[in-house]
């Protein structure tokens, strides 16, 4: 069970990987809608990337394949990786800011205004970290799952209902 006992494991996967194809498509929309250039391809093959990991998902649970839900869960642990170094950049960037606002070259509001903005980044980031962490536990759970159920139904005692047969003399 995931969501708080709500709903199987399964399910939860299933809507994992229907948000994440919504929310990359947004994003690729927004990405058209604001960029050019090198920046617009790199993102345009991130978003690919994961709609496509997202639909390999989305396979993997209908038709009961743990190796494609673990392929999903590798790529959630990249991000997850990534959140992390670019939350520690993003702290250390505060640091740094904190330590500028002593300068007489920068305006106070200007350092205050970046120093705003970068706890609002940071919290972002972290709120989003902790959904990353608790969607990877939900797809890790549901891999388990899958592997279980598909080593009973492999397993020639566990799918079939076994009957003692007796042998009258």
């Amino acid at each position: 069970m995931c969501c708080c006992n709500m709903m199987h494991v399964t399910t939860g996967s299933f809507v994992i990987g229907i948000v994440a194809i919504a929310l990359s498509l947004m994003y690729l929309l927004q990405c058209v809608l604001t960029q050019i250039g090198a920046q617009l391809v790199a993102n345009i093959i991130c978003v690919l990337v994961s709609v496509t990991l997202a639909i390999i998902l989305i396979y993997g649970v209908k038709k009961s394949k743990p190796a494609f839900v673990l392929a999903y869960f590798i790529f959630m642990m990249i991000e997850i990786a990534y959140y992390v170094i670019m939350l520690i950049v993003l702290i250390a960037a505060l640091a740094l800011i904190t330590t500028m606002s002593n300068d007489d070259h920068t305006t106070k509001d200007a350092n205050q205004l970046a120093l705003s903005a970068g706890i609002i980044a940071c919290f972002l980031m972290s709120i989003s970290l902790v959904l990353f962490l608790w969607f990877a536990v939900v797809i890790y759970k549901c891999y388990k799952y899958l592997s279980s159920s598909s080593s009973i139904a492999a397993s020639p005692f566990g799918s079939r209902r076994q009957t003692r047969q007796t042998v009258l003399p």
